[in-house]
């Protein structure tokens, strides 16, 4: 790979190639925290060093395009998604067929936000009866907001449990242990409303 960092005494760099190489970083940067990637993982991923990733996510490296095909590659995206300028629309769709599955056994979650380094993450749980979403209690940074949509489950959070049935809602911190049991006799579906806490630079 071709750096094209900077150095001293070096002419300073026309204002536009500065601006777009701060653009490509932070697309770059919104789309490995969007899959929740460290830096670490896309530079082995995109077989480059972890010190080269980060300078092209600052800008201060103007990325050569056989570096921008590999971290496309790492990052399962098209490379000219890595082009387009990092502007926020005033709203995220996402369609049914687009939610992003992921599951274990006769879970089901589909993540309703899009991939985005936003503040929430809504989730849609469906348990088999008798399932729960985690065989141990798990925490988690952030708040957390719990609806029923359809059955009966049981949340457990630290010491205490909660019974709760179609339409009803818990809210606690993530911090604290939590899980979900469908303790029903049908399948259970719920909605969980996620605040992330703000990552740390890395």
């Amino acid at each position: 790979m071709t750096l094209r960092a900077r150095k001293r005494g070096d002419a300073e760099p026309p204002a536009d190639t500065v601006d777009e190489s701060t653009a490509v970083g932070a697309t770059i940067r919104r789309l490995r925290r969007a899959r929740e990637m460290s830096a670490a993982e896309l530079a082995q991923a995109a077989e480059l060093s972890p010190g080269a990733i980060s300078q092209i996510e600052s800008g201060t490296t103007q990325p050569s395009l056989p570096a921008l095909r590999r971290i496309a590659r790492g990052l399962r995206v098209p490379v000219f998604q890595l082009l387009l300028e990092d502007e926020k629309p005033n709203g995220h769709v996402v369609r049914r067929s687009e939610a992003g599955p992921r599951g274990r056994g006769q879970i089901a979650y589909d993540v309703l936000t899009p991939d985005t380094d936003g503040e929430l993450e809504v989730i849609e749980v469906r348990l088999a009866p008798g399932q729960s979403t985690a065989d141990r209690p798990v925490s988690h940074p952030g708040e957390e907001c719990l609806v029923v949509v359809e059955g009966d489950v049981t949340v457990e959070i630290g010491a205490e449990t909660y019974d709760l049935a179609r339409r009803d809602a818990v809210t606690f911190r993530g911090e604290r242990p939590h899980r979900v049991i469908n303790s029903g006799v049908g399948d259970a579906l719920a909605i969980s409303i996620v605040t992330r806490s703000p990552r740390a630079a890395d």
